[in-house]
């Protein structure tokens, strides 16, 4: 007997996008959908003489039902706690339009759920009018009107290039004996945020290498100077003591926001001990030294920092 094969080989590996690094961020979708009938049959809407009940109460609730079970429906959408959402109606003499608003603040966006729950509503009352229009109903204009939050609502990237310093603070890097993973990473994550040219280093843990390497950064009037590694507890550690007695200007919240973004994927993560602040017009900041901490603490700052850098070099 011959097996039959898939065209779609890959399909046993194909899993839920992973969006546990994404930042949760306010999110608003509008989604709209039309349903065609013959005028008798909006008159019959609108004076509530439909035999199955009131039609936009039952597509009302069978659209928010949609728009909170949508991930059930759709086996790439992700369950998200709801902060809002709303079916509305309008009706024309020949037509129902459909309207639904879903908000969130979440890692990813609320597009699918509106695009469900108004789609859903059109379907309830195509259902609810079809022995009273027969053939005469259709549903179109199903589309999605707006979305806010996420990548589309902050800016992620530089508008012009900045040059950028990466320290790494390690004796083990330093003298060969591991590779520099978490720079290696951060490299690639800051040309993708428009930071050009970057340099490099490594240095050993020292309170008077950090300083100078620091200050070398400074004077080549790099925007964005990181430390990775050198933030915890271990007795060499002094990348965090070291920035801060430089600091002009401190911006706890840089740290701050990478810290309760850790703490969120490890209870490790409250041992930190990064700063962030400037130095003239350079922003320096003190990320850890692995490579989960590293990737973590940048997405978690990402947006401000590019947002912090532009600040700082803003013409005037």
């Amino acid at each position: 007997m011959r097996t039959m094969r898939c065209a779609n080989r890959d399909y046993r590996g194909r899993s839920l996008r992973d969006i546990s690094d994404k930042p949760s961020t306010a999110r608003q979708a509008r989604a709209e959908a039309w349903v065609r009938m013959p005028a008798d049959c909006a008159q019959r809407v609108l004076d509530g003489t439909i035999d199955k009940g009131d039609v936009r109460e039952a597509a009302r609730i069978a659209g928010m039902m949609a728009i909170k079970r949508c991930w059930e429906l759709l086996p790439h959408c992700h369950p998200l706690t709801l902060q809002h959402s709303a079916i509305d109606f309008e009706l024309h003499d020949d037509a129902l339009r459909i309207e639904a608003l879903v908000a969130t603040i979440g890692p990813t966006g609320v597009e699918m759920e509106a695009l469900t729950g108004a789609s859903v509503a059109a379907l309830t009352v195509y259902d609810m009018l079809k022995p009273h229009a027969g053939m005469d109903l259709s549903i179109d204009g199903v589309r999605l009107l707006e979305k806010t939050g996420g990548k589309s609502d902050h800016r992620r990237s530089l508008k012009s290039a900045r040059p950028a310093h990466i320290i790494t603070v390690s004796s083990r890097i330093a003298s060969g004996g591991k590779p520099d993973a978490a720079a290696d990473w951060l490299a690639g994550a800051l040309d993708e945020a428009g930071f050009a040219p970057l340099q490099r280093q490594v240095i050993k843990p020292d309170a008077t290498n950090v300083r100078e390497a620091v200050r070398a950064a400074v004077d080549d009037h790099a925007a964005l100077i990181i430390t990775v590694g050198g933030t915890g507890l271990a007795p060499d550690d002094c990348s965090a003591e070291t920035v801060a007695a430089m600091l002009d200007k401190d911006v706890p919240g840089i740290m701050e926001s990478a810290r309760q973004f850790g703490q969120q994927r490890t209870p490790l993560a409250l041992i930190a001990r990064g700063v962030a602040g400037t130095i003239g017009r350079s922003l320096v900041i003190t990320l850890p030294g692995s490579l989960a901490g590293t990737r973590e603490s940048w997405a978690a700052i990402r947006t401000g920092v590019v947002h912090a850098v532009g600040v700082l070099h803003r013409p005037g």
